[in-house]
This record gives structure tokens, C-alpha cells and sequence, in this order.
């Protein structure tokens, strides 16, 4: 059995600084719930605990607070931001039936203590997820930390031998090390002018704050006067930092019992909270159209098909193109009219397409729709076509309607804008070393899957050129967004000038700046 502990405190400030800025159409600021449920999601698919609980801290004072006034004195008030996201996680939360547990008088750190104790003496195997390494002090034969590194991207495992060879101590040990050092963050004072590589010396040659004092007389000079001096913060810090393991919990330990974090409840908040991205991954019926049918279309073999093709492009004067590139390899889907249209690489190189289109009477003003329409220009421009009429390009425009999105890929703006749900690339190829190339794909379900693309571009087109004008930014898109598009073609193939001299000069600015702080560093840690 296993169970998932989360400092929720400690994520949720975490996540709301690993992700920059994001709202939904309401304005409600939503990055750092966004980054929670994706810390969730990986909970629910990689780990799978038998059980999950989320620890919170209450505004209220705790024990701490009333032994030592000055605990966590100086820190700022959560941002309002974040404050504002605080609520709705825990509706949200509370939708996926996810135990929360918060206890008067007490941290999160002391019930997640608590309950990983609980958890021991029921043999199951806890592990802890926070960015606090208090909770290093916690690890045992049946407790892990979890511990958040670069933001939110990584879980680094600290068990026993970690924590040994991280520190040299027992994670017991870790309790009299804070003792000794301190805690700026939280404001715990510990001893004046003992820093970390004192404190870790001390605590590995005599175990223990009462066997430091107890050999007091084997210190000399003014290490042996400061230890002297600091007694009693020691161990008023040793108090302080020393997480509970015996709060008074009165909760069941099966209410914690975990469950699918996707049900209707659950679902319907993260529609309002417009986690699209999210929910076009989720397996649920309920929540998203199905993968409809293939669209019917002609395929591309003989020059009589590509004339008629070529006559539609003359007749339309639009088109909407989705494309795959593959090194020198294009395969191309195309939306004329009501017809749809699938060209492999050998149709395109051999009936000679790009000279064709090239030569078309109507080439400076057929107007062209795709999903990132740069990619597409620089495919015309490698095969001598740079007059291109880029009309529309629906990346951009879900980009401009929703800047605050994390991603504007061709799957996210169909759930978005059409309730559809369509294989992504990486769904269709695979990734890493799983990945196929499009040759070794039945060629059927590649071109009924290219072709399921186009049209999806086309529905697009129309719901987002609505949304461009209700909002009042089609003039925008067209007068500033789109013609950018030839400037970052041009910066991407052309390239642009840098002063390798000033660069050279920077970097010994820079490794000057390093080296001071770096050595301010080494100072202000013995002070």
C-alpha cells in the first residue's frame, strides 16, 4: 500500500511561480491551480497511490507562533494573485475527492508528520511531496520526500542514503542541525555565527544539542563562546523546527482513500477554468466529443488529379493547407471549396507541385490557411515561391484571443473553440526513441488523419475570425500579427548580426560578478 502526502502550502506557492501568468476569458488568475492539477495528473498516471491527502496551513497562529513571537516574522503576505487562485483549489480539490486536512494550531508539516506516521504503523509506504526540506527530517524506512526541483518539472527522491549523502547525517540528526544554523526563511534564529558546515561537524562528532553541551569544554575560542552564548536558542530552535508527529488528528486514515481525479464535478470546474490542454487528454466520454469519422477526400496520385486540384485553386482562389514536414519530405492535406485533398512526397516531387503552384495565375492572391503558416512559408520559400498570401493563421489567432494559454497547438484550440478532440503528432508518430516516420505509417490512416487536420483548421478558421471580431482585434491581427509573420521568416533564414567583441566583454563582466557573489556567498553561510 502506498500513500501520497502533498505540503499544499509549499506546491501551490511553487507552482504559482514555476508558471508565468495565466487567466481563463473571465479574467480569474489560474497558473498556479494549472500547475497543481498537472502535479495531479502525473500523481494519478505515474505513481497511483492507494491513498492522497493535501496538508494546508490555517491563517491562524500555531504553537510556534505563541513560544516564539518572531516566528517567520518578516514574510510577506502570500500575492494577491496567488491569493486569489486559493480558494478554487480547494473546490477544485475538493471536487476530485482529494482529502484536505488542515488542523488549528498546527502546520502542514505537522499533520503530513502525523499522518506518514499513521501510515508507518500500518505499514504503508508514504511519500511526501513539498519544496520544504524540513520534511527531509521525516524520511524513514517507509518514508520518501518528494522534493520539487526547477520549479515543478522534477521530483528528486531523498530517502535515507540521500539524505547521508547529501549531509552526512541521519535525517533525525537534520533536527539539531537546524538547531544549530538556523533558518533564515523562517526566521528561526538558531546559533549567531554558526553556519552550516560548523553546525554539520558538530552534530557528526557528537550527535546531539545535549552531547554538544555536555562536551562543551572540548570547544575552543570563540566557536566554544558562541555555542555558550546561543544555549538557549538552540534549543528554542530545535523546538521550533522540530515537525509534530503526534497531532491531534481524529480524522480516518480511509478518508484519504484515493480516487479518479476526473468526474463530472471535477470536469466541469476545469471547463470554467478553461484547462483545455488538460482535458483533451482525459478519458472521459462524458467530456469530450469523440474522434469523428473520416472525412471524405481525393487522393492525389495521377497529373489528371493534380489538374483538377489546380483548377480548383484558380476557381477558389482560397485554400487551407495542413502539412508534415520530414527533412526534404512534405505531405500535404488541402481543403478547397468543399473538397479536401491528400498529396504523399512522391506526388509532390514527381507532378511537381511547388513549380506548378508557383506558376499559378492566381499564386499572389490565393489566400492561405494553416496552422502555423511560418513553418508553411519557409516550406515555399526553400522551393522558390516567396510571394505568399498569407491570409490567416489560426495559431496566431488563438494565441491573440488567449495569450494566457500555455499552448495554442491544433489540438488545445479544437477542444477550445470546437469541443473536438484530434490526434496530435505525438500521438499519430510517438516520441523519443518510440517515434515512427510517416513512411512507416500505414499511409491510410496518415493521410485520413492529415486530412481530419485540414478540416479541423477550416472549422477553426471560421469560429476564430467570429471571436477576432467580437473582441475587436481582427484589425490587430491583420494590420500587426500577420504581416509579422515574412519579418520572423526572414530573421530565422537570413539571420542577424552580433558584436562578438561586446559579447566578449559581457562575459567577463559577468564572470567578475560571479566570482564576488560567489565568494560573498562562502562568507555570509559562517556568519
Amino acid at each position: 500500500m502506498k500513500s501520497i502526502l502533498i505540503d499544499g502550502n509549499s506546491l501551490f506557492y511553487r507552482t504559482f511561480y514555476a508558471i508565468r501568468e495565466m487567466s481563463n476569458s473571465k479574467g480569474v488568475p489560474t497558473n498556479a491551480i494549472y500547475g497543481f492539477v498537472n502535479i495531479l495528473v502525473k500523481i494519478q498516471e505515474e505513481y497511483q497511490p492507494d491513498y492522497l491527502g493535501v496538508a494546508f496551513d490555517l491563517k491562524g497562529p500555531t504553537f510556534r507562533h505563541l513560544a516564539y513571537d518572531d516566528y517567520k516574522g518578516g514574510r510577506q503576505n502570500m500575492p494577491e494573485l496567488l491569493a486569489e487562485q486559493f480558494s478554487i483549489l480547494k473546490e477544485l480539490l475538493s471536487k476530485m475527492d482529494i482529502a484536505i486536512i488542515e488542523l488549528e494550531g498546527f502546520e502542514a508539516d505537522d499533520i503530513i508528520g502525523t499522518l506518514a506516521a499513521i501510515g508507518s504503523e500500518k505499514g504503508i509506504e508514504t511519500e511526501i511531496i513539498t519544496g520544504d526540506r524540513d520534511a527531509f527530517q521525516l524520511v524513514g524506512p517507509l518514508i520518501k520526500v518528494l522534493y520539487t526541483k526547477k520549479g515543478i518539472s522534477q521530483l528528486e527522491e531523498v530517502d535515507e542514503d540521500w539524505v547521508k549523502n547529501q549531509y552526512g547525517l541521519t535525517p533525525k540528526e537534520l533536527i539539531d542541525l537546524k538547531a544549530l544554523m538556523g533558518d533564515k526563511s523562517d526566521n528561526i534564529p538558531g546559533i549567531a555565527g554558526i553556519g552550516e558546515k560548523t553546525a554539520i561537524k558538530l552534530v557528526q562528532q557528537y550527535g546531539s544539542l545535549e552531547k554538544i553541551y555536555e562536551h562543551i569544554d572540548e570547544q575552543k575560542g570563540k566557536q566554544k563562546e558562541k555555542i555558550i552564548a546561543g544555549k538557549d536558542d538552540a534549543f528554542m530552535s530545535r523546538m521550533l523546527g522540530t515537525i509534530k508527529l503526534d497531532v491531534p488528528w481524529d480524522g480516518d486514515y480511509e478518508a484519504l482513500t484515493f480516487n479518479n481525479i476526473f468526474n463530472p464535478e471535477s470536469i466541469a470546474l476545469l471547463k470554467e477554468l478553461e484547462f483545455n490542454t488538460l482535458l483533451s487528454k482525459i478519458d472521459a466520454a462524458e467530456a469530450v466529443d469523440t474522434i469523428e469519422k473520416s472525412v471524405a477526400f481525393h487522393w492525389i496520385k495521377t497529373a489528371a488529379d493534380m489538374d483538377i486540384l489546380f483548377k480548383e485553386l484558380e476557381i477558389f482562389n482560397e485554400v487551407i493547407i495542413y502539412f508534415h514536414e520530414e527533412a526534404t519530405q512534405i505531405y500535404l492535406a488541402m481543403g478547397i471549396g468543399d473538397s479536401y485533398y491528400y498529396l504523399n512526397p512522391e506526388v509532390v516531387e514527381d507532378l511537381k507541385f511547388f513549380e506548378r503552384f508557383k506558376k499559378l495565375p492566381n499564386t499572389n492572391t490565393l489566400a492561405i490557411t494553416s496552422q502555423d503558416l511560418k513553418n508553411l512559408i519557409h516550406i515555399f520559400h526553400k522551393n522558390d515561391i516567396n510571394e505568399v498570401n498569407e491570409a490567416f493563421d489560426t495559431y496566431i489567432a488563438t494565441y491573440l484571443l488567449s495569450p494566457g494559454d500555455q499552448r495554442y497547438d491544433l489540438k488545445s484550440a479544437a477542444y477550445q473553440y470546437l469541443g473536438r478532440t484530434i490526434l496530435d503528432d505525438e500521438e499519430m508518430f510517438g516520441k523519443g526513441k518510440k517515434m515512427v516516420k510517416a513512411e512507416g505509417l500505414d499511409e491510410q490512416l496518415l493521410a485520413d488523419y492529415m486530412i481530419k487536420n485540414c478540416e479541423t483548421i477550416k472549422d477553426l478558421k471560421s469560429v476564430l475570425e467570429k471571436e477576432l471580431n467580437a473582441t475587436e482585434m481582427m484589425t490587430l491581427f491583420k494590420t500587426i500579427e500577420m504581416p509579422l509573420l515574412e519579418v520572423m521568416v526572414s530573421m530565422e533564414e537570413l539571420g542577424f548580426k552580433i558584436d562578438l567583441s561586446q559579447l566578449e566583454v559581457l562575459s567577463s563582466e559577468f564572470e567578475t560578478k560571479l566570482a564576488s557573489l560567489t565568494s560573498d556567498i562562502y562568507e555570509l553561510a559562517e556568519t
